[in-house]
């Protein structure tokens, strides 16, 4: 079973994320691990990249044990003999990183930093000072080190270095060794750009004397410079398992190196084929790729300066559960269900208004099939109303008996439409109101609501211009039938 982790709102990366112990211990489900499936290219190939955490993978997947045993030891960091992510390990109850810079001495102000930690699962923060970290346990696998942008001067040395690092826990700082042997991430960027060429020459690590950082040499501008600081060993390719499919496409086998882009984002993924097999659980198509979680993250960390969040659960569903109602229970203890009362109405707004606006437009066409139809009846009923005024009917009688023709016909079609209406409603406009969120369709519920007050509003308004119309249809009657008598009487 698949759930979204965002159910009501794209959860933050300064946010705790999902806690998946307390996922797992809903009744009824058995287990859950976080999860992301993008499309991708490969070589110019289309395909699916799918990210769960090793370890759950047997737990979570319809695979046979045997299978999903192989992926798993594939997969694991350190090639399946236990290893890490690349970073400092936090200790367990870990609640927040504290970072110490000495880059209050610049021109243009005191320097900023965040630390990047994630997951084992796979779950990624970026923490400021106070951020609260979530459960679990976490790895720091990257920290950002920002100097704003000053006034501009000839030339300008600017440096900023952590000089002591830390985590939180419940007992108090616990100090952590500093990363000396750290480089500098590929998404180190400074904006606005003063030459790029110019900048990465002068854009140095800093190292020694307790400390680690880097100094910048810049000229003419002082602009805002934001460096990563990251394990080496981030950079190395993640290990992949891959579909057969692919592997034929690309011409590609085990221990092949392979470089994958995320389609639209302009990231990439570099990994290293570690097994072939005939399909990967939960991809979309049959060309795909299947990496650790945590691995993929911590390689976008040091290759990306924007790290998108897991946006799935998957749970392992007991076989007599109810699959409605453990949706509904766990969906409640995900990340990001603490919305603003009336949140989704806004996320859908553009949908509804775009409804409503066709609405409001259907009813005045409606009305001006009305006022048509009866233009078009009068025009030819000339000999109609003489005929009728020679019965003895006098022009206010023949006045109601068209106007009743008239309401009678708007009252049928009135009735025939709104069940019509609804009936076709039911059908497409929560499929169209999901289309008008695509990023979030089918994360956040978008079932169909009728506003009473709104439709009878339109109905109201529509109603009064069928009135008018009415009321002019019985004026031309009654001066027809004014008229029909003396000419016919002169013929």
């Amino acid at each position: 079973m698949l759930l979204p982790a965002q159910p009501a709102l794209p959860s933050r990366l300064d946010s705790p994320p999902v806690d998946l112990e307390q996922v797992a211990a809903v009744d009824g489900v058995d287990a859950a691990a976080l999860a992301a499936v993008r499309p991708a290219d490969l070589l110019d190939e289309e395909a699916g990249i799918v990210g769960v955490a090793a370890s759950r993978l047997g737990a979570v997947s319809a695979l046979p044990p045997a299978r999903s045993a192989v992926i798993a030891q594939a997969l694991a960091p350190g090639g399946g003999d236990g290893g890490a992510l690349p970073g400092i390990p936090l200790p367990e109850g870990a609640t927040g990183v504290a970072i110490a810079v000495d880059g209050a001495a610049d021109p243009a102000g005191a320097a900023e930093s965040a630390a990047w930690v994630v997951e084992a699962e796979g779950a990624v923060q970026r923490l400021r000072t106070g951020d609260a970290l979530g459960p679990g346990t976490w790895t720091l696998v990257g920290i950002d080190l920002i100097l704003p942008s000053g006034e501009p001067a000839q030339r300008v040395e600017r440096s900023a270095r952590i000089t002591a690092l830390a985590a939180i826990t419940p007992q108090g700082e616990e100090p952590l060794a500093l990363p000396e042997e750290w480089v500098l991430a590929p998404v180190s960027t400074a904006r606005p750009a003063i030459g790029t060429a110019a900048l990465e020459d002068a854009l140095m690590i800093d190292r020694g004397e307790g400390a680690i950082g880097f100094t910048a040499v810049t000229g003419f501008v002082a602009p805002e410079i934001a460096v990563r600081l990251v394990d080496p060993a981030a950079l190395d390719p993640v290990p992949a398992v891959v579909s057969r499919a692919l592997a034929d496409r690309v011409d590609r086998t085990v221990g092949d190196e392979v470089t994958l882009g995320f389609t639209g984002s302009g990231r990439e993924l570099s990994a290293t084929i570690e097994a072939v097999v005939d399909a990967v659980p939960a991809a979309t198509a049959p060309a795909a790729m299947i990496v650790d979680l945590a691995a993929m993250t911590t390689q976008l960390v040091a290759t990306s300066s924007v790290v998108p969040p897991a946006e799935q659960v998957w749970i392992a569903a007991a076989a007599t559960a109810d699959p409605a109602a453990l949706a509904e229970a766990a969906a409640g203890l995900l990340a990001g269900t603490a919305v603003p009362a009336g949140a989704d109405r806004a996320l859908v707004a553009p949908a509804r208004d775009a409804l409503w606006l066709g609405a409001i437009g259907a009813a005045l066409l409606a009305v001006l099939g009305v006022a048509v139809a009866a233009a078009v009846r009068s025009a030819g009923a000339e000999r109609e109303v003489v005929a009728l005024r020679a019965l003895g009917l006098s022009p206010r009688q023949q006045a109601r008996l068209r106007v009743g023709e008239l309401a009678a016909a708007v009252v049928v079609a009135t009735a025939v439409g709104l069940l019509g209406g609804a009936a076709v409603a039911a059908l497409v406009v929560p499929a169209l109101a999901g289309a008008a969120i695509p990023p979030l369709a089918g994360v956040i519920a978008v079932p169909l609501a009728v506003d009473p007050l709104a439709l009878g509003a339109v109905l109201a308004g529509a109603g009064l211009l069928v009135g008018l119309v009415l009321a002019r249809t019985a004026a031309g009657v009654i001066r027809r039938a004014r008229i029909a008598v003396p000419r016919e009487v002169v013929a």
